[in-house]
């Protein structure tokens, strides 16, 4: 039963929402899926296998739809105009903050892209 519920949680973050500050998130559910699979081979002749294998493809789908709405933000940022300061503007901080800390997970990525 309590497998179940782990394969449910899992699912529910891979449809869940596409909002970039979710990233770090499904990185977690989808490394721990990934290193869960082949215990549920062993589970139930693996049966549960397949649909483990299932969710965590959902789960890359969602990191990529992530990055995908991340790409929107940036293009429809509002904030065209030029920093007061003539410092580096908003978005583009966000961005490269955002970006830096992805790609302390960059193994992960690769088997996602």
């Amino acid at each position: 039963e309590s497998t179940l519920q782990l394969l449910n949680f899992a699912d529910a973050i891979a449809l869940g929402s596409r909002s970039p500050e979710r990233l770090f998130r499904v990185l977690d559910v989808f490394e721990t899926m990934r290193d869960l699979i082949p215990e549920f081979e062993s589970m139930l002749g693996g049966l549960l296998q397949n649909e483990a294998t299932t969710i965590w493809k959902r789960l890359g789908e969602a990191i990529r739809g992530i990055f995908m709405e991340l790409e929107n933000r940036i293009r429809h940022d509002s904030g065209r105009t030029a920093s007061p300061s003539g410092g580096l503007h908003a978005i583009t901080r966000y961005v490269m903050n955002y970006l830096c800390i992805a790609c302390e997970s960059w193994q992960t990525l690769e088997q996602v892209f």
